[in-house]
């Protein structure tokens, strides 16, 4: 008993580990990661008073409500494999999924950020060097304003609005800073289509290390909480097809590489199309905006002269 207690521990401390380090983890209960450490020292000592007391702890696993469905199944895992990978990857699997999402997107967001603060820094001399030399000119010749009316008023206002786009930016990094890893793939279209390619990868791979180990397919799929009937068609049939003599593990293994190439393709969608065409968008609505902003007065004064 005290073995496997000792090896659970272990396992709590390279979650631990793993968290400090930066690197995501996620227990399934909906935490944070800056509350994995607590979590793990409630569950640590959950485990070592239920032990001291005489009890089991597969019982204390069990029953215990400091737990998550998700961490259960990964300390079964663990107990049933020799090394500790398939079960610290139910645990990091999805929060890496996620922590791939907000690095792409925040990518992206910086980028469109940098874009918008060269606008608004481009602008700002627009209306404070161009325009009054502009101004000028049509003062000299008796000229209405006309369109240059627009850049007047956008100077003599720049201490309301200026302010006021420059914390909407400031904002906008602070929310993203932290909600950024809540956002789940399935709240984006076609979110759902990559988290379920995803889980059967993850499915495919966990199953293959195991049966890689010697450790039964049956005995892998209950330990996992694998059930076939809800598996898609091409990983039900290397859990329960015949392979003619191919290894199982190797026909998952092969498969889970199936699922991965799926999911990444799907994952472009929003890694790579779409900040494109959002970007080009953006860029051709703001390059548009500010070559009017500079031509129009000219087209005017010149339509008035003529």
């Amino acid at each position: 008993m005290q073995n496997t207690l000792d090896r659970i521990l272990a396992f709590n401390e390279q979650l631990v580990l793993l968290s400090r380090a930066g690197l995501p983890v996620d227990l399934g209960d909906g935490r944070g990661a800056d509350s994995i450490e607590s979590a793990i020292e409630k569950i640590n000592a959950a485990l070592t008073l239920a032990v001291a007391r005489g009890q089991s702890v597969e019982e204390v696993i069990q029953q215990s409500d400091t737990m998550s469905e998700s961490y259960r199944h990964s300390v079964a895992t663990l107990l049933r494999s020799d090394d500790s990978t398939v079960a610290l990857d139910r645990l990091t699997a999805r929060a890496r999924i996620q922590r791939e999402l907000t690095f792409d997107l925040s990518h992206w967001l910086f980028q469109l950020g940098v874009l918008l603060l060269l606008v608004l820094i481009g602008f700002t001399y627009l209306i404070f060097q161009s325009a009054p030399r502009i101004e000028s000119y049509f003062d000299e010749l008796g000229i209405a304003p006309g369109p240059l009316a627009i850049l007047t008023t956008a100077r003599n206002t720049y201490g309301i609005w200026f302010p006021i786009v420059l914390g909407m930016l400031v904002l906008g990094v602070v929310g993203w800073k932290k909600y950024a890893n809540r956002i789940p793939w399935s709240a984006l279209p076609g979110g759902n289509r990559y988290a379920t390619t995803r889980a059967n990868a993850d499915t495919a791979n966990r199953l293959a290390s195991l049966t890689n180990q010697n450790i039964p397919l049956d005995d892998a799929m209950a330990t996992t909480n694998t059930n076939p009937t809800t598996l898609a068609p091409l990983l039900r049939w290397a859990i329960e097809g015949d392979l003619g003599g191919e290894p199982r593990g190797r026909v998952l293994q092969s498969v889970a590489t199936i699922y991965e190439q799926k999911a990444n393709n799907a994952g472009s969608i929003w890694r790579v199309l779409v900040p494109s065409v959002v970007t080009t968008i953006i860029g051709g609505i703001i390059a548009l905006a500010f070559a009017l902003s500079v031509f129009l007065p000219w087209v005017y004064f010149l339509n008035v002269l003529t």
